[in-house]
């Protein structure tokens, strides 16, 4: 098994353990509305994340720098070369450094006793947004999609392709964003 189907399992039995710590931490529907937007706020955050992790690697370091060159610098520089290369990825390679890079922390989530259910919902949404990312990154550049994730992108839960063009038009340094593109706002001002 590669590390990328080791890392895609252990990431759905930690998100299951967090989902298991929500059930049981929820005492009734009252508390709906707050987990509502704690998971609103954790996909949000996960676009944030989405962003400036865009912006790091196309912003810093070289293809060939040492340790993280050839493994997180050179696939977004190569995707500015051929923006549909992702396209061509299989589900494993999409998501399996995405859950890679989860894994520090849901397992440090799950040590944090107790875990108010808020925080289980947000880092839930959070963990799952991330982990969606790169195929809704993908679908933004894909000729064609299934009809609803078009549906999700018509209505901007997921990036459309509109929003990631103003990526992709020279000099490619504004809408980093690719898990809905909801903080491209925020970041084009924030970052140089």
């Amino acid at each position: 098994m590669g590390l990328e189907a080791f890392a895609l399992l252990l990431f759905t039995a930690l998100i299951s353990a967090l989902a298991t710590l929500l059930y049981k931490g929820v005492t009734g529907w009252s508390q709906a509305p707050l987990l509502g937007v704690a998971a609103l706020a954790g996909y949000a955050l996960a676009d944030v994340a989405s962003g400036l992790t865009h912006w790091f690697c196309d912003t810093f370091f070289e293809e060939d720098s040492p340790l993280i060159g050839p493994v997180l610098i050179f696939p977004f520089r190569e995707h500015h070369r051929d923006p549909t290369g992702m396209t061509r990825h299989g589900f494993l390679e999409l998501t399996g450094n995405s859950c890679l890079g989860m894994l520090p922390v849901l397992g440090a989530a799950l040590l944090w006793r107790p875990l108010p259910p808020y925080v289980a919902a947000g880092l839930i949404a959070f963990a799952l947004g991330l982990f969606a990312t790169n195929l809704f990154h993908k679908w933004a550049h894909s000729a064609s999609v299934p009809g609803w994730v078009a549906w999700c992108q018509r209505r901007r839960l997921i990036l459309s392709p509109s929003v990631h063009a103003v990526h992709h038009t020279p000099p490619n340094r504004s809408a980093y964003c690719v898990t809905s593109g909801w903080a491209n706002r925020l970041l084009d001002r924030l970052l140089p």
